[in-house]
């Protein structure tokens, strides 16, 4: 515990690092309050399962389409201009979404907000080991998926209590000035990424898929990388059911299901920070496994609770186990992916991931009309075991040390 708090205050002493922090939880708290009052305002404007259905395919699909060049942006160009210039973006679509606009005006403005994200977000990730180099990088992600994961919880609180005290303008006025800080943080921060001059001419004239091929090259990424994937198609299901299994198969009250998301996020805070205690890549490999292992556990235990309280700590299991597998992956990602090309290959990663999650809820869709929620939880943990004895298979000659040194792109 000591030595814990000791790597966490050396890493708050980094004053770059510290304000890149800062800017990335309060902008995260930002997008979270205001995609809850855009949801909410599609709801109270009556459109109903398809607009929200809508509006959240509006939010992710810029992400999924914009990744090959959003990543070569983040490998080609200076780190500081397209933080400022993606967060200018970002304010000026948010302050457009303020105005009473018809939804689809709305949903258009929306890809464009995601349009900024898109290039923002690998850029930042891909920053990161320049602010907290060698050791420190496992630390500061965890550190930084923690902030923006108590954020993440606040946001869409406060989001909903702005949408009914003051209307629809002031949450994205308010997301909007989060932006502005994170455009300032970008002008702040003095450390800066760019690409070498020697190296962008053939980074440039590589392919808009480098990203995906440099995955591809690597012997530890792509194998647990495809795991991840089936594994978020496959456990990310059961947030269709959640609702339904604790109001109505559990009988739990609002309340109850506000605790039981509250409990989630605070595993999530202590799983990422436990995950700055890995050394090597075999060591957040195994966290990946067995934080997988862990959750599809958690998932199977709470299809058979016999009551809210039950569910309930089952759900307190699989936060810290969340955290863990999380933070863990975004780090070997980080670790591994070549400087020249770290940008478009974390952006491919995000791509992929963020698809599998529409296809996530698509088949929770389905699978709702065809079983109930325990079914559904029961057969997610099951699934979720076998896709990570599958993983553990693929991956088990890559967990000692001396066999997970990071491969060479070949843009």
């Amino acid at each position: 515990m000591k030595a814990s708090l000791q790597i966490y205050r050396r890493l708050w002493r980094n004053r770059d690092l510290r304000i890149a922090l800062i800017a990335r939880s309060v902008s995260e708290f930002g997008d979270d309050l205001a995609l809850v009052a855009l949801l909410l305002r599609v709801h109270d404007e009556g459109g109903g399962p398809l607009g929200v259905a809508a509006l959240l395919i509006a939010s992710t699909l810029p992400i999924v389409v914009l990744a090959p060049w959003a990543g070569r942006l983040a490998d080609s160009k200076d780190s500081r201009l397209l933080i400022v210039v993606s967060a200018g973006w970002q304010v000026v679509a948010c302050l457009a979404l303020a105005l009473p606009l018809p939804m689809p005006a709305v949903l258009a403005l929306v890809v464009l907000l995601q349009a900024g994200h898109a290039v923002g977000s690998p850029t930042w990730q891909a920053l990161v080991p320049r602010l907290a180099p060698d050791e420190q990088t496992g630390p500061a992600i965890g550190a930084m998926q923690a902030m923006t994961t108590v954020a993440g919880v606040a946001g869409p609180a406060v989001g909903g209590l702005l949408l009914a005290e003051f209307g629809a303008a002031v949450p994205m006025l308010v997301d909007a000035v989060t932006f502005l800080g994170l455009a300032i943080a970008g002008l702040a921060i003095r450390t800066r990424r760019m690409a070498d001059p020697a190296d962008r001419d053939t980074e440039l004239s590589g392919s808009l898929l480098t990203g995906l091929r440099t995955l591809r090259n690597d012997r530890l990424l792509w194998p647990l990388l495809l795991g991840v994937l089936a594994f978020i198609v496959v456990g990310e299901t059961t947030n269709v059911v959640e609702v339904f299994f604790v109001r109505d198969t559990l009988g739990g009250s609002a309340f109850a299901f506000g605790v039981i998301g509250a409990l989630l996020a605070a595993g999530l805070v202590v799983g990422s920070l436990a995950a700055g205690h890995a050394r090597d890549d075999g060591s957040r490999t195994r966290y990946v496994l067995a934080g997988a292992a862990g959750i599809s556990v958690a998932l199977a235990l709470a299809s058979l609770s016999p009551n809210v309280v039950v569910f309930g700590l089952c759900f307190a299991l699989l936060g810290p186990l969340n955290g863990l597998a999380n933070a863990s992956a975004s780090t070997l990602l980080v670790v591994r992916s070549p400087d020249a090309v770290r940008g478009q290959v974390l952006a491919a990663a995000t791509a992929l991931t963020r698809g599998c999650g529409i296809g996530a809820l698509l088949v929770g869709g389905v699978v709702a009309a065809l079983a109930s929620p325990r079914v559904i939880f029961l057969v997610a943990g099951v699934c979720g075991l076998l896709v990570t004895l599958v993983m553990y298979v693929r991956l088990r000659g890559e967990l000692e040390p001396s066999t997970v040194d990071s491969v060479t792109a070949s843009p």
